[in-house]
């Protein structure tokens, strides 16, 4: 009659399961935060882009008196 894993073994292999469980965890938080910095970043330059364009709309309306 074969023999299964040994208790060390099977130990073992849950040690690895719940290392990666607490990596796949690791993993959703960090690509969380990296798609909420994604998200504010896009709305920075939407910023930038806004005031850009009122700039040259500004100075375009002051002309030749600069």
């Amino acid at each position: 009659m074969p023999e299964g894993p040994s208790a060390s073994t099977l130990a073992y292999t849950d040690e690895i399961r719940g290392k990666l469980k607490e990596n796949e965890s690791q993993r959703a938080e960090v690509t969380g935060y990296i798609n909420q910095l994604t998200i504010q970043l896009h709305r920075w330059q939407l910023r930038l882009q806004t005031l850009n364009d009122r700039k040259a709309q500004l100075e375009k309306e002051l002309g030749p008196q600069r």
